[in-house]
């Protein structure tokens, strides 16, 4: 019988009437380094060397399938260390698949609705895209392969190398990453940015006055540089520091689902920007708002106003949420 083990994240606790269940916090939530963590991640490894018996799950169906389909693409003999992310209702679960010595050799996300679909399914488009390009700065992860069934779309890529370790947001943004975002800039007008899908994907928002201040001042600036042509380029389109390791001397970039060919210029460092004051924003999105002003914003340059503001734009309209809590709290 293929043992699964099953960890949750601190939202998720439907299993707690189990008798025989126990609470595990994904690994996320604890600080590397510390004894806590360790512990945690002791338990994982045991689970699998020891093969214990047990299905922890959360009494939804949908899991359920999940279970099912990991028995069909993987043969005997792997364990399964899967993460429920602790989002409310978000439809995605992660999957560290591990051999018989607890050795993680692959990583797998699961889509389990149309928007947690589409991002995968970029993110397996841009891997498989950047991995024919010669000279990237970086590495980036193996796809192995890519599946759909039954509603669940499953992206499966090579683990993690040894030895990686979290690039600190602390640090400023990879000077070397800036080669590859300028590769293949192009500038367009106004009426070629306006069909590009995540300018729609804006606009259409922007009709309902959700970002009706943010609207406005974007409109106002646009207003003013009539004949501009706009600096689109390749983004990664989440490069906070989470996303962001060492190997050795190397960097190893992951979460490639925002990918675009065709952003605004700014758009990964704008990314780069929320990532190290997500806290503050979530906690106090209005604090946000007047740090991104003092911090892009206070220039008499309008281009360069400009590019910032569309940077938030992109990042709104493929659903990055630190992003839309600044626009929709925008004055």
């Amino acid at each position: 019988m293929l043992k699964i083990f099953v960890v949750f994240g601190k939202q998720v606790a439907a299993f707690y009437k189990l008798s025989y269940a126990r609470k595990l916090t994904a690994l996320r939530y604890y600080r590397a380094n510390t004894v806590s963590r360790f512990i945690v991640k002791l338990v994982m490894y045991c689970l699998v060397i020891f093969r214990l018996d047990g299905l922890l799950f959360c009494g939804q169906a949908k899991y359920d399938k999940i279970c099912g389909k990991l028995n069909e693409l993987f043969p005997d003999g792997y364990g399964f260390f899967v993460i429920f992310p602790s989002e409310k209702d978000r439809a995605r679960v992660y999957i560290h698949v591990i051999d018989e010595c607890g050795k993680r050799i692959l990583f797998c996300k699961v889509a389990l609705d149309d928007l947690n679909r589409r991002l995968i399914r970029n993110e397996k488009d841009a891997l498989l895209l950047l991995a024919e390009r010669e000279s990237l700065p970086f590495l980036l992860p193996r796809v192995e392969f890519c599946k759909e069934s039954e509603g669940m779309l499953f992206l499966c890529t090579q683990s993690m190398p040894s030895g990686s370790r979290l690039y600190s947001q602390c640090r400023e943004m990879p000077v070397l990453f800036v080669p590859f975002i300028t590769r293949n800039m192009v500038n367009v007008s106004f009426a070629k940015l306006a069909e590009l899908e995540w300018y729609k994907v804006y606009s259409n928002t922007a009709k309902s006055n959700v970002y009706a201040s943010f609207r406005i001042a974007l409109q106002s600036l646009l207003e003013l540089l009539p004949e501009h042509r706009f600096s689109l380029a390749c983004a990664h389109g989440d490069f906070g520091s989470e996303n962001i390791f060492l190997v050795r001397d190397d960097f190893y970039i992951i979460d490639w689902e925002r990918f675009n060919e065709q952003a605004p210029i700014k758009t990964d460092e704008v990314g780069w920007w929320l990532g190290k004051h997500h806290q503050l924003i979530k906690r106090l999105p209005d604090q946000g708002v007047k740090l991104f002003k003092s911090t892009f914003l206070d220039t008499d340059d309008l281009t360069c106003k400009v590019g910032y503001m569309l940077a938030l734009v992109y990042m709104c309209s493929v659903g990055f949420n630190v992003a839309v809590l600044l626009v929709v709290n925008w004055e």
